[in-house]
């Protein structure tokens, strides 16, 4: 469905951010895009100061936003940014807005809005999307997307995973250097939540090169006994890519929020070419094959003897991160998730299938 109108993306656009990837990739599927930054910009630098700062700018941020100011601030803000442009349509890529901002994006509009909430959900906070007058809500969790439906029966919401970007998710070639850089058994990159450190902790007894990629950990973090992984530095497009084809295996140990869902990672590392270890979620086969073209693990014990496997059967770990190469190229990128959710806003189709029960 291609129009002159422009489509309205809400979010945060910092470097790889899920907002940053919509509008990408909407722009290659030939639609206009406008952006509106929502919140602070993040700086992503080595170091602790930058980890500091941005810290700072969430605090001060947060400290004004349920405020008359604030709420006036975005009202301007949104006014401006649709002023003498058509929107078709607007994508919330969190739950950034309050109630009224919604309202008030579909009365200058007069176009669908819809959220796209790309995070597990124990990061809903205060859920204001459930007060707000969206049109249509995608979750990536199968499980709270069925619990919503339950409970709210006269709101449309659906199930759409996260996905990959191949502009940007893709092989990188290796230079001098890189290999010594990033050639390791297992690497992993994301933030450092104390989830991470927890589960990292466990594998220190195998005495295997590791490297944990993302900002330091925060001062009440203990990581005496990870602290040879840190590599305290936040990776991206071709670092993030190198990291993850080097490695042996990209271990994607999933925070314990997400129910039924999958991170973006999971998505990431298969398109970036690399071998893929993920906490077994129901749903997981519906996105995967297991075995094929990902490992899933159902507990520690069962991870360490797969680290054991297939750090010895380098063949193996080359079929299976090509096969998930190809499908994460093939069935989970941002173009093939936006088309379900255009045609689920404007054709009143469902969107990506939910898993059995």
């Amino acid at each position: 469905m291609k129009t002159d109108k422009q489509i309205l993306v809400i979010g945060k656009f910092d470097k790889e951010s899920f907002a940053s990837h919509i509008v990408q990739s909407l722009q290659q599927m030939g639609y206009s895009t406008l952006q509106f930054h929502y919140g602070v910009h993040y700086l992503h630098k080595k170091g602790k100061l930058a980890f500091t700062y941005n810290k700072f700018q969430l605090l001060l941020d947060g400290f004004f936003w349920n405020t008359a100011y604030h709420e006036k601030k975005v009202q301007r803000r949104l006014e401006q940014a649709i002023k003498g442009n058509e929107v078709m349509m607007t994508i919330v890529t969190h739950d950034f807005l309050k109630p009224a901002e919604v309202e008030l994006l579909k009365n200058l509009t007069n176009a669908p809005v819809v959220l796209w909430f790309p995070d597990a959900l124990v990061n809903m906070a205060r859920h204001m999307f459930l007060n707000a007058p969206f049109d249509v809500m995608f979750f990536k969790d199968p499980f709270l997307v069925k619990r919503l439906q339950s409970d709210f029966p006269n709101k449309k919401i659906l199930y759409l995973p996260e996905c990959c970007n191949p502009i940007v998710h893709k092989l990188y070639s290796a230079a001098n250097g890189d290999a010594q850089r990033f050639a390791c058994d297992i690497t992993t990159a994301g933030n450092l939540y104390a989830n991470r450190v927890a589960f990292f902790e466990q594998l220190v007894d195998m005495n295997l090169d590791i490297r944990i990629w993302g900002n330091p950990g925060s001062r009440w973090m203990k990581l005496k006994n990870i602290d040879p992984f840190l590599r305290k530095e936040y990776v991206m497009e071709r670092d993030k890519g190198l990291a993850f084809q080097l490695a042996k295996i990209v271990l994607n140990n999933l925070h314990p929020g997400e129910v039924a869902g999958i991170n973006c990672r999971a998505f990431e590392i298969p398109a970036m070419g690399g071998f893929q270890m993920i906490n077994w979620r129901d749903g997981l086969e519906d996105l995967f094959e297991i075995g094929k073209e990902i490992i899933a693990f159902h507990s520690l014990s069962e991870l360490k003897e797969q680290i054991h496997y297939y750090l010895r059967h380098e063949d193996q770990r080359r079929a299976i991160a090509e096969a998930g190469y190809r499908r994460a190229h093939a069935d989970h990128t941002y173009t093939k998730r936006l088309e379900v959710l255009i045609d689920a806003v404007y054709k009143n189709k469902g969107g990506f299938r939910l898993p059995k029960d």
